[in-house]
């Protein structure tokens, strides 16, 4: 557990909120031997069976502790998917069943009470055409559920999995036709065509409802979508569509962050300190009001640090070759 005194400094003035926040910081990533490892506050855990592998994203469900991971084969370039709860590596495809033939491609993955949700396309057993030659399916604990057939166009197409008041929401793309194609969300099962000319990334939700960043195709604008009444609205004119990389909302404050500055609704802030050479964002997180993140400098070792409010609070080993390295954040209040 750790106490901070808030503090950020914007383009023009300093804002002191001298409101300590009690929380765990829970970072997910590789220590210096190249072992997936996570680290709560400053205490690292190795994860079994961890060696060789990424770990890419960290997740707390009430006590459990999840992170995500993939290992590269260098050889075929081939990628195996593999998940820990409280430290017990599971085998994603082992899980649900599938074969390497199934030529299992995850898109994303959500833990919520207890329940294991994944998104992934894998071939279609029963293809009839090229139009039909893969399947687009969630699987919650182990049990699939087909959201449609594709060809190989929406292959590559991300699909984001939230799981919200007990609803299962997934961004999807369909019928791909010469890069044309049909993009929405899926909501239980069902699917909402949203435009032709869009493509959706994130859902972002607070009290106000469910939204879903928009960007259009050609001119790349960019919009929030409401998704309970239908209307879209522009981002601020301040945000350069080319810049933007993602949003946080939190307590009613809009978050855009850039590569090197970041909005707090209207106001400017600095995204990295000056002259520090950790220039990259890897991730961004925001709590009450603070804000969390991954920075590394592209050195030839890459250095990683984690920094809340501007405040250093961890930093990767590095030991002659072998570089440790953050790659995704969380934080739970206790």
């Amino acid at each position: 557990m750790v106490l901070v005194s808030c503090r950020e400094t914007g383009t023009d003035e300093t804002i002191n909120k001298n409101t300590p926040v009690s929380y765990d910081l829970y970072v997910a990533g590789n220590d210096e031997n190249n072992t997936a490892s996570y680290w709560k506050n400053t205490a690292k855990t190795v994860l079994s069976s961890g060696a060789g592998c990424t770990a890419t994203k960290v997740t707390v469900d009430n006590t459990d502790v999840y992170v995500e991971g993939i290992k590269i084969d260098p050889s075929t370039y081939t990628f195996k998917y593999y998940y820990w709860k409280n430290n017990i590596r599971y085998d994603i495809e082992q899980q649900l069943g599938l074969q390497s033939s199934d030529d299992f491609k995850m898109k994303d993955m959500a833990f919520k009470n207890g329940d294991v949700y994944i998104v992934g396309n894998i071939k279609n057993p029963a293809s009839t055409s090229t139009n039909d030659a893969y399947q687009l399916c969630y699987w919650k604990n182990g049990n699939k559920t087909v959201l449609h057939t594709h060809n190989a166009g929406t292959l590559n197409a991300e699909s984001d999995i939230e799981i919200i008041n007990n609803d299962i929401y997934i961004t999807a793309t369909k019928n791909y036709n010469s890069g044309n194609y049909d993009a929405g969300y899926y909501k239980n099962g069902t699917y909402y065509l949203l435009s032709n000319t869009k493509n959706f990334s994130k859902f972002l939700y607070d009290t106000s409802g469910v939204y879903l960043i928009a960007k259009h195709r050609q001119t790349g604008a960019l919009e929030q979508y409401n998704l309970t009444t239908n209307i879209y609205t522009a981002f601020p004119s301040y945000i350069n569509p080319a810049d933007f990389r993602t949003a946080e909302w939190d307590n009613g404050n809009k978050y855009y962050i850039l590569p090197q500055y970041y909005y707090k609704n209207a106001t400017q802030y600095i995204l990295v300190s000056t002259g520090s050479q950790f220039m990259f964002c890897d991730d961004f997180k925001v709590l009450n009001d603070n804000v969390y993140k991954i920075l590394h400098k592209d050195n030839s070792g890459v250095d990683y640090k984690v920094y809340i409010n501007d405040v250093e609070v961890l930093t990767t080993t590095n030991t002659g070759n072998q570089n440790g390295r953050f790659r995704s954040l969380t934080v739970i209040p206790n």
